[in-house]
């Protein structure tokens, strides 16, 4: 979530994510708060699965959420694979690949 704050102050130009296929600064701006809302999100069911915050959803509701979340960060190293950046590439394909490895393990323990 910081990465994306930064990106949303100019720390870092947005032209290095997304694919380097943001056109404006407006798009930026739209991407980046939706990548905030959805990291928000992914949080929330994580600190639910963990126990920090009192689930007000069945076990198997946060697994599937958790399932959809594995998906979304394998698509996403997916296509960071094929970002017209290459430090995108380099940085962000394993990044995204560890990510997905943790929700797969959150996804398929047991223990809440």
């Amino acid at each position: 979530m910081i990465f994306h704050i930064c990106i949303l102050i100019g720390v870092i130009p947005y032209d290095l994510v997304w694919g380097g296929r943001l056109a404006s600064q407006a798009k930026m701006i739209q991407f980046e708060i939706i990548s905030l809302v959805i990291n928000s999100i992914i949080l929330l069911f994580v600190f639910m699965k963990k126990g920090a915050v009192k689930p007000f959803l069945s076990i198997k509701i946060i697994n599937l959420f958790i399932w959809l979340f594995a998906v979304i960060f394998l698509l996403n190293t997916i296509g960071n694979l094929f970002a017209s950046n290459s430090l995108e590439t380099i940085i962000f394909t394993p990044i995204t690949l560890i990510l997905t490895i943790c929700m797969v393990r959150m996804a398929i323990e047991r223990k809440t």
